[in-house]
């Protein structure tokens, strides 16, 4: 199980974001209500058109001070047996939208997150107890017509639990994709993302995504498949879906070794099965189950590697 220090400052860390994301959307909504039109003016038919004029620079600053979307979710992988890796991951983002003032008809979206993972193996196991990861994910989306569309991202990172020291807490993650529209129900998707990571450096990010109709959604991608389907069961003010999706799980992070620099690197497959709530309206829950499997520990230095027995994922989480 997890020590006293881990467990009570993970739990905080979570509450505390539930707290800040109900006040970010309490705020949100509020900005919306006051910048709703007013219907009831009489409608000027003589007024001459407004010309639109390009965002200035404090207008693009003030769109990205205003988040637009968060999210906070809660991973914990089970621990038990003899080979066993218990963990917990706290994951907090927030997401901001505005023009790109240097390419026409652009859009940057600027993705700061931070997330702490707790270990906890057998005695005798090399493991640190806590990694940490604070990222600032920037991506360029720009439509190319005819239902193309181009996204360039970039995110750098420190990943590191805190006590090593060089460069290897710096991390740089990328990612280019060209997606086209083929038909009304399907839509094709490539390119590819660099991880950041010591054992996979590079991913494809290819496939396609299918909308059969406006209850079932095929997502047949790299490197997260994933189907889902809309419930119509209960009526809720935001639309409920379920779903099975595939997840490669991990990282590398810059850890203290025995006195010295070193990287570790895990990585799992998963299978998750979801449920979610998906509109505009409140604080948006997430629930997931998954299985676990293909886990292994390495360290960068030298040939020591920890593989892990299968285990079962419990996710929750909320967004706005």
């Amino acid at each position: 199980m997890l020590n006293r220090r881990q467990g009570w400052h993970v739990a905080a860390l979570f509450m505390n974001a539930l707290l800040l994301l109900a006040e970010f959307d309490e705020r949100r909504l509020g900005a919306q209500d006051r910048v709703q039109p007013d219907y009831s003016a009489p409608l000027d038919f003589n007024s001459q058109p407004v010309v639109a004029e390009p965002p200035s620079y404090f207008d693009i600053a003030w769109q990205i001070a205003q988040p637009r979307k968060g999210t906070a979710k809660f991973t914990w992988l089970v621990g038990g047996g003899d080979d066993f890796l218990e963990t917990t991951k706290t994951d907090l983002a927030l997401t901001a939208v505005a023009p790109f003032p240097w390419l026409e008809d652009s859009m940057l979206a600027i993705s700061p997150g931070f997330s702490v993972q707790t270990l906890h193996g057998p005695d005798g196991i090399e493991l640190p107890s806590e990694l940490y990861q604070a990222t600032v994910n920037f991506t360029l989306i720009k439509p190319m017509g005819e239902g193309a569309e181009l996204l360039l991202g970039f995110a750098p990172s420190i990943a590191s639990d805190f006590d090593a020291t060089g460069s290897d807490a710096f991390r740089f993650m990328g990612f280019a994709t060209y997606s086209w529209q083929a038909s009304a129900t399907t839509k094709w998707m490539l390119g590819a993302a660099a991880t950041g990571r010591e054992d996979i450096p590079v991913l494809p990010m290819v496939g396609v995504v299918w909308n059969p109709s406006e209850t079932w959604q095929v997502e047949l991608t790299m490197p997260r498949p994933r189907v889902a389907h809309r419930l119509d069961w209960f009526a809720t003010a935001n639309e409920n879906w379920t779903y099975v999706a595939g997840e490669f799980g991990g990282g590398t992070w810059a850890v203290d070794r025995n006195g010295q620099n070193d990287e570790i690197t895990l990585r799992d497959f998963r299978l998750v099965l979801g449920w979610e709530q998906r509109g505009k309206v409140g604080l948006r829950p997430q629930v997931e189950i998954g299985y676990v499997f293909g886990r292994n520990v390495e360290y960068d230095s030298d040939d020591y590697q920890y593989q892990p027995a299968d285990t079962v994922m419990l996710r929750a989480g909320f967004s706005f």
